[in-house]
């Protein structure tokens, strides 16, 4: 009978503890829910902190405000523009396209990873193979080159250059601004 009482208690204690999990990460939909997505919050989080302290440091006050101010813009966008339809059909067939291709070269992935664990390439040659299978696909454009130099001139503290990668950000932060309110579709009946 106490088999029973104890066996019975656990299977109710999971019913009751599951929906209570469940019902806790709805509530609170900025919690990340999974170990990937929380260390890429991080990272993002952890760049947008470097880039504010770079901006703050080095950019003169017109252009600290011109920045700001597009970069507030550019999250407002961007966070609506995730809501849309037609974000929500492209990236079903980002995901798709990536399953895809990772199935039909998973042998060849799996052969330079097992590669890297044996110790017969290092990662740097696993990273140009993979490059090569994949082609060297940039979604972010030329974004990534002005985050790039622009790190580079903090590391060397060239004022000049860093002035020049934060005017070349504001002017892509603009472009991609404009880009942003023409997919979203309430932005578009406000133009008309």
């Amino acid at each position: 009978m106490k088999h029973n009482f104890w066996f019975t208690a656990s299977i109710m204690s999971v019913f009751l503890l599951f929906p209570a999990i469940y019902a806790s990460a709805a509530e609170n939909p900025g919690q990340p829910i999974s170990k990937k997505h929380e260390q890429k919050m991080n990272l993002c989080t952890g760049r947008q902190q470097w880039l504010n302290q770079v901006i703050d440091e080095y950019a003169t006050p017109p252009l600290k405000d011109q920045l700001k101010k597009e970069l507030a813009t550019h999250e407002k966008l961007k966070n609506e523009w995730r809501k849309t339809a037609e974000y929500k059909e492209q990236k079903k067939k980002w995901i798709a396209r990536r399953k895809f291709f990772y199935k039909a070269h998973k042998q060849e992935i799996d052969s330079i990873l097992q590669q890297v664990q044996m110790g017969t390439l290092t990662k740097e040659q696993a990273h140009e193979q993979l490059i090569a299978l994949f082609g060297k696909y940039d979604s972010q454009g030329d974004k990534s080159v002005i985050f790039r130099e622009l790190k580079q001139a903090v590391e060397k503290k060239d004022k000049e250059a860093i002035d020049q990668a934060l005017k070349k950000l504001d002017q892509r932060l603009k472009t991609s601004n404009l880009r942003l309110i023409q997919k979203i579709p309430t932005h578009q009946k406000n133009e008309n």
